[in-house]
C-alpha cells in the first residue's frame, strides 16, 4: 500500500495494519467475504498492489497488464473482481463515450405524474471528481423539462442525485462500492431515492416533465458526463411510485 491514508476494509473491519508492501496472502479473522472497499482519505493518494488472494481465490492481480484466465481486462480500475462483474448480465460504460440512446417516447414524458426508475449499477472507484449520468432526459444546462440522475464522485465520497434546474433530493450516504441497487421514486409531489432499499433523499418536485427522448450512461444523446462502469436491470415504470418506504430490492 502506497500513499497516505490508504486502507483496506474487509467485511467491516480495517485490515490494512496487515498488508505488507508487496503481498498479501491472509488475513486473519477473515473466512469469507461479503464486502471490500479500498479507500484514500484525499485526493493525492494512491493504492499500488501486486495481488490479492483470500483463501485461494485470486481477487485482484496486477503482476503484470493483460487478460485473466476469464478473458477479462486485468486493470486495478475495474477492481477485477471477475464473479461481481461479469457473471451479472449489464452494459459496459468506458467514462468517455459510450452511451444508449433510447430514442424518444411518450413513456420518457412523465408530465407531473408518478414514476420509478431503477437499476443495478457498479462503479468502480477511480477516484476521478465527475458526475456519471445514469440515466437522463434533460438536454443541458437551464432546461427544466427533463432530468438528469447519476452518481458524482469526489474527494468526499460516491453521492447519488437527481437534477433539473437544481438538486432535487437530499443525501446523506455514499454510494458504496460493488453491485448496488438504485432507486427513485416520485409520488405526488414526493420525491425519494433508495440505495440498496433503504430510504436515502427526499425532495419535494412537482416539475413537469414533458420531454419526450432519453439517455442511459451519458447525458442526453451522449453529449456529456459520461459515466464509468457497468448497468444492469433497469427499469423505468410511468404512473407509479413502486417504492414509498424501505424495501427488499428485486
Amino acid at each position: 500500500v502506497s500513499g497516505t491514508g490508504a486502507t483496506l476494509t474487509i467485511n467491516g473491519s480495517d485490515v490494512t495494519s496487515q498488508l505488507t508492501s508487496n503481498t498479501w496472502s491472509t488475513i486473519s479473522g477473515v473466512t469469507s467475504i461479503t464486502s471490500m472497499v479500498w479507500s484514500c482519505s484525499s485526493a493525492s493518494s494512491f493504492v499500488w498492489m501486486k495481488a490479492i488472494e483470500i483463501d485461494g481465490k485470486i481477487l485482484v492481480n496486477h503482476t503484470a497488464i493483460g487478460y485473466d484466465s476469464s478473458g477479462n481486462e486485468n486493470h486495478w480500475h475495474e477492481n477485477n473482481l471477475v464473479a461481481s462483474e461479469t457473471l451479472t448480465p449489464c452494459v459496459e460504460f468506458d467514462g468517455t463515450g459510450d452511451y444508449l440512446d433510447l430514442g424518444t417516447s411518450s413513456d420518457y414524458a412523465f408530465g407531473t405524474g408518478d414514476f420509478t426508475i431503477e437499476m443495478y449499477v457498479f462503479r468502480p472507484n477511480d477516484g476521478r471528481a465527475s458526475h456519471n449520468t445514469l440515466f437522463a432526459t434533460r438536454g443541458g444546462a437551464g432546461i427544466a423539462n427533463g432530468f438528469n440522475i447519476g452518481i458524482f464522485e469526489d474527494s468526499s465520497g460516491r453521492r447519488l442525485y437527481m437534477y433539473s434546474t437544481g438538486h432535487q433530493l437530499t443525501y446523506a450516504n455514499a454510494v458504496p462500492e460493488g453491485w448496488t441497487h438504485i432507486a427513485i421514486t416520485r409520488s405526488g409531489t414526493s420525491l425519494k431515492s433508495f440505495i440498496n432499499g433503504v430510504l436515502e433523499g427526499t425532495g419535494t418536485n412537482s416539475q413537469d416533465y414533458t420531454n419526450d427522448s432519453a439517455t442511459i450512461g451519458a447525458g442526453l444523446a451522449g453529449s456529456f458526463e459520461h459515466t464509468l462502469g457497468f448497468i444492469s436491470n433497469f427499469r423505468i415504470i410511468k404512473g407509479t411510485a413502486l417504492y414509498t418506504s424501505n424495501f427488499t430490492p428485486p
